[in-house]
């Protein structure tokens, strides 16, 4: 009967006395662990101070097993994994680091992007990110790094432009370094603005009806140190080509119409420049190849040897001309197959091109070259 009119006791005090506050330990000195535990179960408790763990980083609040369903909370929830979920509408405001209206949610919805108005970042720690959606579907949104800081390792204090209709997650790694990622906006569009970058060997890739897009100020695709290309993905093959000299190559086979490049998938064709190319081999098999309209050859010896460019790969007309720069030793001069013919002669069978001289063959059919032989001026 003592225990019972404890509890009718207690849980009258829960709703007026500190002992709402501290249910299960006020009333362990009459009551054990578990007896406590199921009282405050029982009739509740209704708290007025802040719940400080005796130890930090050691206890949990459920487990997974033992889940709390819903939580109620107003302001903002803060996690050693980063997890935030305060968010707000800003008005992008100013026109440089100082004057651009500084970001205080987790989550903003940015507004008035105009290409010139932006936000600024917070201090933040490292390893908290804050997320920005350009709400403008037709205006970019520079945002700044706090003083000091870089975005994606561009210079200090400089702006990240956050094009429209795309959601930036700007994250904190280091002192004054942060990263973004951008995600697509909702025409799955990716519009370049302030550069996109793959690794080593990376790989961007568009999906079905995908695009990508640049903007109307001398945007361009740099290719690499040396050249850049267009393939095609059924077998590889070289669409079209650009070095660093300036010239430009078309696949053989490309087509314009209504305004579209396209090509086929068979031919691959030979470059509209000048090249040089050094002899190799023996037979028509392990001879070099031509790729190139006009090709110089180097490394004659008397034996070693290139071979023209498939029928199949060139249209009817097609010239092809061969200098062999040596001035001592002669080179042979294949058919690119055993069922093409070098004026008449079976393709497996090489023309000597003597040194000083060059060949200029002419693609007549499918299956037959026709060639004459001409003496270099010197």
């Amino acid at each position: 009967m003592k225990k019972i009119a404890l509890a009718v006791l207690s849980s009258l005090l829960f709703a007026t006395s500190v002992i709402a506050d501290t249910c299960g330990t006020s009333l362990i000195p009459q009551f054990t662990s578990f007896q406590a535990t199921n009282l405050c179960k029982t009739f509740g408790s209704a708290v007025n101070t802040s719940q400080i763990p005796a130890t930090d980083n050691t206890y949990d609040l459920g487990s997974s097993s033992k889940q709390w369903r819903n939580a109620y909370i107003k302001g903002a929830l803060t996690s050693g994994g980063g997890i935030y979920v305060d968010t707000g509408t800003l008005a992008a405001t100013g026109n440089s680091q100082g004057t651009a209206a500084p970001i205080v949610n987790h989550i903003t919805y940015g507004t008035a992007c105009d290409g010139t108005k932006g936000f600024t970042l917070p201090a933040g720690n490292i390893g908290e990110t804050f997320e920005i959606i350009n709400t403008v579907t037709n205006s970019t949104c520079p945002v700044y790094p706090p003083t000091s800081g870089t975005i994606n390792g561009g210079s200090a204090n400089a702006a990240y432009t956050l094009q429209q209709s795309v959601t930036g997650d700007f994250t904190k790694v280091a002192a004054n370094t942060w990263f973004v990622q951008v995600a697509l906006d909702t025409s799955n569009t990716v519009v370049l603005g302030s550069g996109l970058t793959t690794g080593t060997s990376g790989d961007l890739t568009v999906g079905n009806n995908g695009r990508i897009l640049m903007g109307t100020s001398a945007s361009r695709l740099v290719g690499g140190s040396s050249s850049f290309s267009i393939r095609n993905n059924a077998n590889n093959a070289d669409n079209i080509i650009t070095t660093d000299a300036g010239a430009v190559t078309v696949r053989l086979g490309a087509t314009l119409a209504n305004g579209n490049l396209a090509f086929t998938t068979a031919q691959t064709g030979v470059a509209d420049n000048i090249g040089t190319l050094a002899a190799a081999g023996s037979t028509q098999t392990d001879a070099a190849a031509i790729v190139t309209t006009v090709v110089r050859v180097t490394g004659s010896d008397g034996t070693k040897g290139v071979k023209l460019p498939a029928l199949a790969s060139v249209s009817a007309g097609r010239l092809i001309t061969i200098i062999n720069s040596d001035v001592t030793n002669l080179v042979k001069v294949y058919s690119n197959a055993a069922g093409e013919t070098i004026t008449g002669q079976s393709g497996t069978t090489a023309i000597s091109l003597a040194a000083k001289l060059m060949l200029r063959c002419w693609a007549y059919d499918g299956s037959n070259w026709y060639c004459e032989k001409g003496v270099l001026p010197y």
